[in-house]
């Protein structure tokens, strides 16, 4: 059990957003018509980004800078602090102000909605589900129409492991697998990683680990990560197995 000790409730409702979505949508519609990947990308972006902007994350309070970026007026208003030669931790002591168009609730009930419309469309033999897609043995139809259910691939293989973390193959044989926090891995390593065994990463590093580490920035490290097979975000009977299992959501 879980407990969570302050919430708010918003009693005005509107529907604030209903013409520029129409509008955005029927443009997108009519350059797909017309072959026009260009503008019709962008109106979908667009439409997916719709809520991003009123969600949106507040500067940073704590910077590492060269010591050629610190200006005269930072002394007064930030706490500095050496960290290595020539590099120094900038802590604002101002508490930040949040911009006007700032406003998480429209963020917060976008997403809910969509969640909502999901929820009510849900089968009892629910294989998997996120925010915006559902996997399930069940045809739940396929609709073009904005605010209906698209059917976007018929798959004949399915292993899902926990949220951000599956691998399936569709009715044309294309392997797809979905690993959060990895980068693009093939079938083989995603069953490696299953059998127990990491997997070798490359990516880049960072400009905080740089210098925690004493890294040139944005130099390629490589490095083994080990998978955590368990989800956490529900209640499960037995540790992860590839048969499949039931579990049961978190009492909050």
């Amino acid at each position: 059990m879980k407990k969570f000790y302050k919430g708010y409730k918003f009693s005005d409702t509107t529907s604030l957003f209903n013409g520029f979505v129409k509008d955005l949508y029927s443009k997108r519609v009519a350059y797909k018509k017309e072959n026009n990947e260009v503008m019709q990308l962008s109106c979908k972006l667009l439409l997916n980004s719709l809520y991003g902007k009123f969600a949106q994350k507040i500067d940073s309070q704590e910077q590492h800078l060269h010591i050629n970026s610190i200006t005269p007026e930072m002394f007064d208003t930030c706490e500095i602090i050496e960290i290595k030669k020539d590099i120094f931790k900038v802590v604002k002591k101002i508490k930040p102000k949040f911009a006007n168009f700032i406003i998480p609730i429209w963020s917060s009930y976008i997403t809910s909605y969509a969640r909502m419309k999901l929820f009510n469309a849900l089968p009892k033999d629910v294989i998997y589900m996120d925010t915006d897609s559902i996997i399930t043995r069940k045809d739940l139809g396929d609709s073009k129409r904005l605010g209906e259910l698209k059917k976007e691939y018929s798959l004949k293989e399915v292993v899902v492991v926990k949220p951000k973390m599956y691998y399936y193959k569709d009715s044309d044989g294309f392997d797809y697998v979905k690993l959060k926090g990895v980068g693009k891995i093939n079938k083989e390593t995603f069953n490696s990683i299953l059998d127990g065994k990491g997997t070798n990463i490359t990516r880049f590093a960072k400009w905080k680990e740089s210098l925690r580490r004493d890294l040139i920035p944005n130099q390629t490290i490589n490095f083994i990560k080990n998978i955590d097979l368990e989800d956490t975000k529900r209640s499960w009977d037995k540790k992860f197995e590839i048969e499949p299992q039931t579990s049961k959501p978190l009492i909050i």
